[in-house]
């Protein structure tokens, strides 16, 4: 209570404020207080119930006071609470309508992402991936592979956005076909389709895949720019495999080789096998190069004049995990097709350059129409002939059974070498196109007699008039000779009679690293 409140109380009852003593006294009687107490101290008891009744009468105001205020202040945050109710409500909404939007948005990318990832862009069927899980649910029992004949003659012939509608209306013109077999059409890689057939028998395959190519030989494109393109496929198709897609594949391609028009895979054909053996030898390679074991060995070639050592042709070699030298033969056709094979180019001429570097012999490195063909692997060469110490010391055996005749590249190569001066020599020759003519436009050192002729010629006729005209024809232009594949003393006087100029072969030495060579 306030105190001001209590003293006019007092001075009501007991006079003015000049009466101070007794005031105090009145309220030491009635109060029981002394003169220093009251400061601070207020209190109801007492007989004095006007005193009371003003005390109490403060107290209720101030109270009323606090409640109003409270009531007010209770009110007025129920408002703020109220509004930021309704604004969180209102934003809640905001946001719901917001993140429903974006999942929307969400659910149609993820249906045009998985539109994508299952259809092939150009035809709308179907694609590889989808043909793969299907699979994975036994939807099929067997699969047709289509793939059309020299596509890539239609594209250089009549254009690309030619082959693109050749490829749209081919695979319409497949998937309503299949629709009378209950089949599935997919659109794989390039210009390759592929029919998922559900319960189906060998014979009912054959007929259904002869009825197909009996439409496909009636079926012509025609296209915007009124192009009329006629349309011819193989089909290799497998049926109740465990691997349905791959054993398809492996009959395609079989049936591309041998030019047939279809074929069932069969595993008497020994497809997987081969499949098996590739890729056990791709592994091996991969390894192999990351090992660095893959060397060169080098074969002396020596003079038949007088038996002395000419110079070494490089020869590739693959070491195995128990340090066994593994031949070419094994392994090279599968780089070729494993991409594996400038890598190998690469590795062994260098380090042929290398282990030759500033020695007295000279050496032969093997080339293919592969690595000519190579702008890279050209320019890589020409590289290292520049940074060898006698570019004169090198020579280079080109293989003659490749068809080098046709190709320009060839020739400018040949220059590059020739310019630098490296010699040039024919491998195999006798083995392919064998053009004499030919022979004088590349201006070639030497001619490599083919091993073929080089082994039966003591007990072939045939081999060893090939073998004289090959010899004749070489004295005459001024090229050098050297017979490839001697095994035998026998064969070796043969040669020295026919006037060959050298011989190389297991009967004068075989292939060694170089570390055993004796004769640098």
């Amino acid at each position: 209570m306030k105190p001001i409140r209590v003293l006019k109380s007092c001075l009501k009852c007991h006079g003015s404020h000049a009466n101070r003593p007794e005031i105090m006294k009145a309220l030491n009687k009635e109060w029981n207080f002394k003169e220093n107490d009251l400061i601070g101290a207020v209190s109801i008891a007492g007989d004095n119930l006007e005193i009371k009744s003003s005390l109490i009468e403060d107290y209720v105001q101030t109270m009323a006071i606090y409640a109003l205020v409270g009531f007010i202040l209770l009110f007025g945050l129920s408002i703020i609470i109220k509004n930021a109710y309704h604004e969180d409500e209102n934003y809640r909404k905001k946001l719901e309508k917001e993140v429903g939007s974006h999942v929307k948005t969400l659910e149609n990318q993820a249906k045009l992402m998985h539109h994508q990832l299952f259809h092939d862009s150009l035809t709308g069927l179907s694609n590889r991936n989808q043909l793969i899980e299907d699979l994975s649910l036994l939807f099929f029992d067997g699969i047709a592979l289509v793939n059309v004949d020299d596509f890539k003659h239609i594209n250089d012939l009549y254009g690309l956005d030619a082959g693109d509608e050749v490829l749209i209306s081919l695979g319409g013109m497949i998937k309503l076909f299949a629709k009378d077999y209950d089949a599935k059409v997919y659109k794989l890689h390039a210009d390759e389709f592929a029919i998922g057939l559900k319960s189906i028998d060998e014979d009912s395959l054959e007929k259904f895949v002869n009825k197909l190519l009996d439409e496909l030989k009636r079926f012509v494109v025609i296209t915007d720019d009124d192009y009329n393109i006629d349309i011819s496929a193989t089909i290799g198709a497998a049926l109740h495999e465990e691997d349905l897609l791959a054993c398809a594949d492996m009959a395609l391609k079989r049936a591309k080789s041998e030019r047939i028009s279809y074929l069932l895979y069969n595993p008497s054909m020994k497809i997987k096998k081969e499949y098996a053996y590739n890729i056990e030898w791709t592994k091996k390679l991969k390894q192999a190069i990351k090992d660095d074991r893959i060397v060169p060995f080098y074969q002396g070639i020596y003079r038949c004049s007088d038996g002395k050592l000419e110079h070494y042709e490089v020869l590739m070699r693959c070491i195995d995990e128990d340090a066994n030298p593994i031949s070419p033969i094994h392994f090279l056709p599968i780089a070729k097709k494993n991409k594996l094979y400038h890598h190998l180019t690469r590795i062994v001429i260098e380090k042929a350059l290398k282990d030759f570097a500033n020695k007295k012999a000279s050496i032969s490195i093997n080339l293919s129409i592969i690595d000519i063909l190579d702008p890279k692997i050209v320019s890589f060469i020409l590289d290292k002939i520049d940074s060898f110490d006698d570019p004169s010391r090198l020579s280079f055996e080109i293989l003659e059974s490749e068809g080098i005749e046709n190709y320009q590249e060839v020739f400018d190569f040949i220059k590059k070498l020739k310019k630098r001066g490296c010699k040039i020599a024919i491998d195999d020759f006798g083995s392919g196109y064998s053009s004499f003519e030919h022979m004088l436009n590349l201006q070639v050192d030497l001619l490599k007699i083919d091993a073929s002729l080089v082994k039966n010629i003591d007990t072939n006729k045939n081999a060893r008039i090939t073998t004289h005209a090959i010899v004749t024809f070489a004295k005459t232009i001024g090229v050098k000779t050297c017979a490839e594949y001697v095994h035998s003393e026998t064969i070796l006087a043969l040669l020295k009679g026919m006037g060959v100029d050298y011989a190389q072969g297991y009967h004068l030495g075989k292939p060694l690293p170089f570390s055993k060579l004796k004769e640098l």
